[in-house]
């Protein structure tokens, strides 16, 4: 069995808690830039093509709107709003939820 030392805790007021943090970001600065940035790099990238292809579509429809039930009914921009919305969903799961999970996890091992 390893005997592990538990470093002194103590109550910090607020200029010490934040001169802490500041450090430990500090310290791991490019270990969390990439963390963060593994999943939200690419997800920003599908969401900027969603994004250009929800216009395009709705562009398109607008100027050569010859369809009676209106260019909101088209499947071009339902899929492009489809994209959008499931970018969005992962993104918030991977970049927000495991992301902070994963830079925790970092910060502590």
């Amino acid at each position: 069995m390893t005997n592990t030392t538990i470093p002194f805790m103590r109550p910090m007021r607020l200029p010490e808690l934040l001169d802490q943090a500041i450090r430990l970001y500090r310290r791991n600065f490019f270990k969390l830039i990439a963390i963060i940035g593994m999943p939200f790099i690419p997800l920003s990238l599908i969401q900027a093509w969603a994004q250009y292809m929800a216009t395009q579509a709705q562009t398109q429809l607008i100027t050569t709107s010859s369809s009676p039930t209106g260019p909101f009914l088209e499947p071009a921009y339902w899929a492009s709003f489809a994209a959008l919305i499931f970018v969005g969903v992962l993104q918030s799961i991977l970049v927000y939820g495991l992301g902070a999970s994963a830079m925790t996890n970092a910060l502590v091992n």
